[in-house]
């Protein structure tokens, strides 16, 4: 059993969190279906001399992207004071890497 099927609310699990499958919930009235969980990027910005997590490393954080998106994650947080703006560009460079329909 996950983490997310353990912690889950309900009493009980949620199969899709059983099984693997990331869940997906509606988007208030917008219709939109997000997943239940998100990636921030404040971490992978690194910091370079500014405020923030360690030494950037591209490769494991466009890596990281990579596999949430792979994985079902529709729900990023960034801003553009995470590296400068570095996370949001690295973001938006992965998702156009992974899914250039998006």
């Amino acid at each position: 059993m996950t983490l997310m099927a353990r912690t889950s609310r309900s009493t009980k699990p949620d199969i899709a969190a059983v099984s693997g499958r990331l869940v997906h919930r509606p988007l208030g009235a917008t219709g939109a279906a997000v997943s239940q969980v998100g990636l921030g990027t404040w971490p992978l910005a690194g910091n370079e001399g500014l405020p923030g997590y360690g030494v950037r490393n591209e490769a494991q954080a466009e890596a990281t992207i990579r596999r949430a998106l792979t994985g079902g994650v529709t729900i990023f947080d960034t801003a553009d004071v995470y590296g400068d703006g570095y996370a949001e560009a690295l973001l938006g460079i992965s998702i156009a890497w992974e899914s250039p329909s998006m």
